[in-house]
């Protein structure tokens, strides 16, 4: 049984030097628009530590969707690769801890894990595949009502 479904893919993540100059350089080729830069702080659990992060992040408006994040040193996120630029392929999990199991039981490697402010897994969670590639799993009720008006809240262009 899948765990992740391919019409659950719903973004590509890149991580970047700068998430404006990543913006911009995508508009000019395909006319994409995008949110305004969001900063936010998330509790992460990574190489057996948890530690509260702070994130830059953009994301495009139009499909396919891109997540910019501006590279955060000491952390997987922590490398900006131009020649391998997607950083992780973003799927929607409906059950997102019974998922996180699933996909542990598999024999997948977690590498990062989003907490709450209790410290529970809460959001979302990169996993390697064995063959080293790297998918994010992210609870569609983190982002409720829905994706587009989390979106839309924070566009740069309300149009």
């Amino acid at each position: 049984m899948a765990i992740v479904r391919p019409g659950d893919l719903y973004h590509l993540g890149v991580v970047v030097d700068d998430v404006m100059t990543a913006a911009h350089e995508i508009s000019e080729v395909t006319g994409t628009r995008w949110t305004h830069p969001i900063e936010f702080e998330q509790w992460m659990r990574f190489g057996g530590t948890d530690r509260e992060i702070e994130f830059v992040a953009m994301y495009s408006l139009d499909a396919p969707h891109y997540e910019l994040i501006q590279a955060i040193p000491g952390t997987p996120l922590g490398n900006v690769t131009r020649e391998n630029a997607v950083h992780h392929v973003g799927y929607w999990a409906n059950d997102f801890h019974a998922d996180i199991a699933r996909l542990r039981e598999l024999g997948f490697t977690e590498e990062v894990l989003g907490l709450d402010e209790h410290l529970q897994p809460w959001g979302f969670a990169y996993f390697l595949t064995p063959g080293g590639r790297r998918i994010e799993i992210a609870d569609r009720s983190a982002f409720e009502p829905t994706w587009d008006g989390f979106l839309l809240a924070h566009a740069q262009d309300k149009t």
